[in-house]
Order: C-alpha cells, then sequence, then structure tokens
C-alpha cells in the first residue's frame, strides 16, 4: 500500500472500538481508491486478552505490496488490496 493509504488507514482507526475502526478503513480506503477493492480487519487488544476474539486468531502471510497493519489505541487493523 502506499504511504497515502497507510496514513488513511491509521487516521481512521476508532479508540476502543475494531467494528467502527473497520467500517470506517473500508469507507476512507473505498473513497481515495474506488476501482479497487480491500479486506479489512480489525480486532481491539481487549478481545485478545479476554479470549473473545481466540476462534478467530488471524495468521497472514503476503510478499510485495498491498497491505499494512497498524495497532492505534487500543485496536489493531489490518487492511489488504484484492485483485481478482
Amino acid at each position: 500500500m502506499t504511504h497515502h493509504a497507510h496514513k488513511l488507514h491509521g487516521n481512521n482507526i476508532t479508540d476502543n472500538d475494531a467494528i467502527a475502526s473497520v467500517n470506517s478503513i473500508q469507507t476512507g480506503l473505498f473513497r481515495r481508491y474506488d476501482d479497487q477493492r480491500f479486506l479489512v480487519v480489525c480486532a481491539t487488544a481487549n478481545e485478545a486478552k479476554t479470549g473473545d476474539a481466540t476462534a478467530n486468531k488471524v495468521h497472514f502471510s503476503s510478499s510485495g505490496d498491498g497491505y499494512c497493519n497498524v495497532v492505534k489505541n487500543n485496536v489493531w487493523c489490518q487492511a489488504v488490496a484484492l485483485s481478482a
């Protein structure tokens, strides 16, 4: 992802709210890159500590460009550009 997309990603994280963050990031990326599709995943640090997200652990591996991870204000988010 470009530096602009990474900054956009981080600016759209809502403190302690993974659901609002995922929606805000997806909306922001779509507005900036309307010809591109993204997969956005977020979780709060609290979900990880309490075990609520245990069944949804995500393991991700990729090479090249097209993805970024941001941790900000108790929320971790990952955005991945999709292509078909």
